[in-house]
């Protein structure tokens, strides 16, 4: 009985390595096609990431999936999808490196659509949050202009 439930384990083991692997190598493809300015095939690929079950998926490779596909959205101009995807991201990864410029980019799209209450309250939040961010002196003046 023992040695079946060490060939279990080995498998599981095994399987959400390859997973975790296969999830590592397409964040790597998105970002190479983001970085190509090719946003259409790159928010795909992190679509395919983002779908997969989180559990199996490290938090690095799932919260910088969401954070570009958010980028993607935003690069394709489809702002309102753009915004709810950065909303989330801001909501779920409270430890990314990117959260900074996600309250950066929530408050311009709020600011272009003329939601000044909610503009304004990211780029409190980034300047708060993130006093040393490089997009604080720019969130200065856009929480201006709002």
């Amino acid at each position: 009985m023992p040695s079946k439930v060490k060939t279990i384990l080995f498998l599981i083991f095994t399987a959400s390595t390859i997973y975790s692997q296969n999830a590592a190598e397409l964040l790597s493809k998105g970002v190479n096609e983001f970085e190509d300015a090719n946003f259409l095939k790159a928010e795909k690929t992190f679509q395919i990431i983002i779908n997969q079950t989180e559990d199996d998926i490290a938090e690095y490779i799932l919260s910088t999936a969401v954070f570009y596909s958010a980028e993607c959205l935003y690069q394709l101009e489809q702002f309102d999808g753009s915004a709810a995807q950065f909303e989330d991201f801001v909501d779920d990864f409270k430890n990314s490196s990117f959260r900074d410029k996600a309250f950066y980019r929530l408050g311009t799209i709020y600011f272009e659509r003329g939601v000044f209450n909610k503009s304004r309250l990211r780029f409190l939040t980034l300047i708060n949050d993130y006093p040393y961010s490089e997009f604080v002196p720019s969130a200065y003046y856009w929480d201006g202009e709002s």
